[in-house]
């Protein structure tokens, strides 16, 4: 298991920036679709990513984020700096962090990854994905 997510992480990082092409695979990596490739060029830099479809990218984090196996480190290696912390220091020993996942599709839904740490060991404990539907009318 450590060495594949080592082996997937690796072609996460692949992905450099000034890099042109944002929607091919990484060569040999046939696993990672080439919209998760683009969505965690975008997200690493900063940049509010383009929409992606949540049955593509859930299946994916769901490989990727191992409860009690994922550092915090190697989080901010995929997703980069640019998180909020919803930490609330002295409540507990979780740290909370949360990564905007881009804009909403038709459905008018933002999603948010929320992922909780634990303080001692910087393990990943949980994450989830928060879902905030706007409405049009006023």
């Amino acid at each position: 298991m450590v060495k594949y997510l080592l082996l997937h992480l690796l072609a996460v990082l692949i992905v450099l920036p000034g890099c042109t092409s944002d929607t091919s695979e990484t060569p040999g990596d046939s696993s990672q679709p080439a919209a998760i490739t683009a969505f965690l060029k975008d997200l690493r830099k900063g940049h509010v990513p383009e929409y992606i479809d949540m049955e593509v990218l859930k299946p994916w984090l769901e490989e990727a984020l191992l409860k009690g196996r994922t550092t915090r480190d190697e989080v901010v290696e995929t997703f980069g700096t640019h998180y909020r912390d919803l930490d609330r220091p002295g409540h507990d020993e979780t740290m909370t962090w949360e990564y905007f996942l881009g804009p909403p599709g038709s459905t008018g839904t933002w999603y948010h990854l929320v992922l909780d740490f634990s303080t001692d060991t910087q393990l990943l404990l949980d994450w989830r994905i928060d879902a905030t539907t706007t409405s049009e009318e006023e």
